[in-house]
């Protein structure tokens, strides 16, 4: 019988029996999460040596941190006995996965192998050989992530005499694999040289790692047999049936799996990583080839559109370099820190970009690179699995990523395959680096030209966009000489950074320029040193968010509950008005007119666009720039609102959902699906 508790982790159940040990569910009463616990079965308690493997198999999985490997939590004992505490992999094995009535297809199995082959790189790099890689050792979450789980034959096992069923324990059988003549493995997928009891380096996963690749393609291993003599014997000098691979399976598929089948481990693919990047290819090949666009992805809905354009000042030079660039690369990276205005010179090129149909997909709202392709597709005006490249097709399509460092990795495989197949297709991408596409063009963008004290300031780009936004929030505004000088030496001090000198600048209808210009010094001595870049932006931020009114504060703190960016109907209700909360009896997907105060909310928000505190996008649509944001969050969270706030935003999602589900089969069906999409990327994370 399991124990009831071990140290704080409470047994709820027990979820299976291996040869590596007892594996218990149990809830962490100290976090609050559920795990696995994993223990010696009984006869092992009183095997001293047995029990040094086990322990030592928690050194071993604690030397890894990847997330294609299920991770330990600890090590804990109980009454003479030892606990491993584990991450739980959620999900279904590999084996259940291929026991379903449909087959894994050819892109998910590859999906699932790169994963695999990551993990397992992962491994091999702290000297850690599995060396019982089968699918029963493998979870797949719901979400599509793979977890490899069980270490434990690295440095432990049980002596075993089963059949051989390729389904059955692993076997080991002694003397133990410190030395010649271990036995240690599966029977089906143990490399010829695990059968002979000779050393087991990373070679065997390769060996491992093509069985189970040719299993998932398959539908059953590649070496069978009704005895474990006859597995033994298969595995040592036949060759895999091959005729059972499906015909579509691509060339350099079965290729590969011919590579990590071969009997001498030194003629095996000298790293699982080189496995693994060759199925990275065939995947992107897969994904993008002339045959899945032959009939293209009709969009269900028009792109999504670029946000208003603010008037460019000392970035000309900038767009027509990027616009040069976008005529000879097919993806274009502007790199610059936050402030510097990647954002707004990608939107004005774009849009300058004559003949492309101009698409924007904003990352930051994305917590979880696993949202990226959706979010893209989304974007592109089709379904979360929809391609983006079959969208796109031979279309003139500029898609914009902003914010690519959010999930680079997702965010470069998707260049790449658009790059690869869509001759006319174009991908403009924001970010802190470059994402490593070939043919990629890479602008750097930096702080504008700020004027030396001995230099007229009016000539210098800083201060050009100073006065550009201050006639925008004063019309006519005219500085006289000690004001021009006060604009030069705040631009100095903000470094020519842009988000800092259009904040302070919308500041002008409540301040002087000189009292700007003396409270802004003020705050910048308090630092003790001339301020760094991040604290150049930092400071800005806070001065202007600490003039606003109060209404003023209140909106733009729960403008950061809106990550995809808020409606005014959706921001009122936030803010506390019940009377824009969805009505269940309205049919029209557009709602009402504007309430009351919804108009005084707009007010609001107009004069917030106007200080270049809050950006506004087509729809129309209000967000925060990164940094405001970010900012914004932590005073509501200070403040102790967000819990109200995030609750009363799932309470307007809520009330949408269950306003439009009866009517997504109508004549207005479209509509209400796109004003739900409209708010998928504020509810990646659940809000009450």
């Amino acid at each position: 019988m399991p124990p009831a508790t071990v140290a704080h982790y409470v047994v709820e159940r027990e979820l299976g029996r291996g040869a590596m040990g007892v594996v218990l569910l149990a809830h962490d009463t100290k976090l609050g999460r559920q795990v696995a616990i994993k223990s010696l079965p009984d006869s092992f308690i009183h095997n001293e040596a047995r029990r040094q493997r086990f322990e030592r198999e928690s050194r071993i999985l604690a030397t890894i941190n990847h997330p294609n490997v299920a991770a330990i939590y600890g090590l804990e004992e109980e009454q003479g006995q030892a606990f491993l505490i584990l991450e739980l992999a959620e999900g279904r094995t590999l084996t259940e996965r291929l026991h379903d009535p449909a087959p894994p297809a050819l892109d998910e199995t590859l999906w699932i192998m790169r994963q695999i082959a990551a993990g397992l790189d992962a491994a091999h790099g702290h000297g850690i050989v599995h060396r019982d890689l089968k699918p029963d050792n493998v979870k797949v979450r719901p979400d599509g992530v793979v977890k490899i789980l069980d270490f434990g034959i690295a440095h432990a096992g049980l002596q075993q005499t089963l059949g051989a069923d390729h389904d059955s324990a692993t076997i080991v059988a002694p003397p133990p694999e410190t030395t010649p003549g271990a036995v240690l493995g599966t029977p089906g997928y143990m490399s010829p040289e695990q059968v002979r009891g000779q050393h087991a380096g990373p070679p065997a996963d390769t060996w491992a790692f093509g069985c189970v690749l040719f299993e998932c393609l398959a539908g059953r291993p590649p070496f069978d047999g009704p005895t474990q003599a006859d597995l033994f014997a298969a595995t040592l000098v036949a060759e895999p049936q091959w005729s059972h691979l499906p015909p579509s399976t691509p060339g350099q598929v079965v290729e590969l799996i011919r590579r990590c089948l071969r009997k001498q481990p030194d003629e095996r693919p000298d790293r699982i990583a080189t496995v693994g990047g060759e199925l990275e290819r065939v995947l992107t090949a897969l994904r993008v080839s002339p045959a899945s666009l032959a009939a293209p992805v009709a969009p269900a809905r028009p792109p999504r559109p670029l946000p208003a354009a603010t008037p460019l000042v000392g970035r000309q030079t900038d767009a027509a370099h990027l616009l040069a660039m976008l005529g000879s690369a097919r993806v274009v990276t502007i790199l610059g820190p936050h402030g510097v205005g990647k954002t707004a010179l990608a939107i004005a090129a774009a849009g300058q970009a004559a003949g492309f149909t101009a698409c924007w997909c904003p990352l930051a709202p994305i917590p979880d690179p696993a949202y990226v392709r959706g979010a893209i597709a989304r974007a592109l005006g089709g379904a979360d699995g929809a391609a983006p490249p079959a969208l796109i097709a031979d279309r003139p399509v500029l898609l914009v990523l902003d914010g690519v460092q959010h999930a680079a990795g997702t965010c470069a495989a998707v260049a790449a395959e658009i790059a690869a197949a869509c001759p006319n297709g174009r991908v403009l991408c924001t970010g802190l680096s470059p994402l490593g596409v070939r043919g990629e063009g890479v602008h750097a963008l930096g702080p504008l030209a700020a004027p030396s004290p001995d230099e007229d300031g009016a000539r210098f780009e800083a201060a050009a966009l100073f006065l550009t936004r201050a006639r925008a929030a004063v019309p006519g505004f005219a500085p006289d000489a000690e004001d021009a000088a006060r604009i030069a030496a705040l631009c100095r001090l903000f470094r020519g950074v842009p988000l800092a000198v259009e904040l302070a600048a919308g500041a002008l209808p409540l301040l002087p320029v000189a009292k700007m210009h003396e409270r802004l010094f003020q705050r910048a001595r308090l630092l003790g040193h001339a301020p760094i870049f991040e604290q150049i932006v930092d400071l800005a931020v806070e001065w202007r968010f600490d003039l606003l009114s109060a209404p003023e504060r209140g909106v733009v703190k729960r403008l950061s509950v809106f990550p995809g960016g808020a409606t005014l109907r959706a921001l009122a209700a936030v803010c506390g008005a019940d009377d824009s909360m969805p009505d269940p009896r309205d049919d029209s997907p557009f709602g009402p007119p504007p309430t009351v105060t919804e108009r005084r909310f707009h007010e609001v928000l107009g004069g917030l666009v106007r200080a270049s505190m809050v950006r506004e996008e087509a729809g129309p649509r209000w967000s925060l720039a990164t940094p405001i944001a970010q900012f914004a969050a932590a005073r509501l969270a200070a403040a102790g609102e967000t819990p109200a706030a995030s609750a009363r935003f799932a309470a307007y999602f809520r009330a949408l959902r269950e306003q439009a589900t009866p009517r997504l089969g109508g004549p207005t069906g479209d509509a209400w699906r796109s004003r739900l999409d409209d708010e998928f990327a504020n509810v990646y994370e659940p809000r009450a």
